[in-house]
């Protein structure tokens, strides 16, 4: 924040951040609430979401937690009416919650997959982001005014191959991403999309889950030779919530450090 005397950008307002207890999720909760929001954050494991609300706590902030699986429709319905109840009309959302490492979703070419495969992936990653959205959204619309992120990926554009279904639930993040923001837009929300890159989400203190050759790799793919960090997808996801970005709905912007245009047929002269 600057110190220019203004308030900070989420002062008095709410948002909710969907799988908000590890790397770029905690992240966003964190940044939103250094900058003033009450924040509501939803994940799987009870510990890494206490872990953040105390941080938000201890620095005066507010914070409201609920464990849930964000694939159930009415634990996610009941989550966005207590968030209501317990911080106030909802203000901001992001859309964050996914599967997202490899080794929880499985490599496999679309024909050799399996339907569970395939539709625990849609389910978590895509399925999850319209309940959420419908239940926040209705709350925005009320009050006529919002503005929603939704966290894509850079394999939305350049697909992994192996993972269709994760490529395919990420390009369907940004094609609902398109629909809100025309459908919504006339109520005051506005509704954009990020797509990360490569990013480091190692907790600190735990060891790196891919080998020391793919986290080179990783690096060596971007145009700025290294990978990036949780908090800088969290600053460009915090300029897209706030009234800075008033006049921007309906796009997708990447935090890539230039990944996307090494792979975009284009070469260095």
């Amino acid at each position: 924040m600057s110190d220019t005397g203004a308030l900070p950008r989420f002062n008095g307002r709410v948002a909710v951040v969907t799988g908000g207890g590890r790397g770029i999720g905690r992240a966003i909760a964190l940044r939103l609430a250094s900058e003033g929001a009450s924040v509501a954050i939803c994940g799987r494991t009870a510990v890494d979401l206490e872990k953040v609300a105390a941080t938000i706590r201890e620095a005066g902030g507010k914070a409201f937690v609920r464990v849930l699986d964000v694939s159930d429709e009415l634990a996610v319905e009941s989550f966005i009416a207590d968030t209501v109840t317990e911080l106030g009309p909802i203000d901001v959302l992001v859309n964050n919650a996914s599967l997202t490492a490899m080794s929880k979703i499985g490599a496999s070419p679309l024909l050799d997959m399996n339907s569970d495969e395939w539709r625990r992936v849609i389910d978590t990653n895509l399925t999850s982001m319209f309940f959420v959205t419908r239940a926040a959204g209705r709350v925005m619309r009320e009050h006529g005014r919002g503005s929603i992120v939704n966290v894509s990926s850079v394999h939305a554009h350049r697909p992994h191959g192996l993972f269709p279904h994760y490529d395919v639930a990420k390009a369907g993040v940004e094609g609902m991403t398109r629909n809100l923001a025309l459908n919504l837009g006339t109520h005051g929300i506005r509704v954009n999309a990020v797509a990360p890159g490569p990013i480091d989400v190692r907790e600190p203190g735990q060891p790196d889950v891919i080998t020391p050759e793919e986290r080179e790799a990783q690096r060596s793919a971007t145009a700025l030779g290294r990978t990036g960090e949780p908090a800088e997808v969290a600053a460009l996801v915090a300029f897209l919530a706030s009234d800075e970005a008033s006049y921007v709905t309906g796009v997708t912007v990447p935090v890539d450090g230039g990944f996307l245009l090494r792979h975009s047929g284009m070469t260095a002269g």
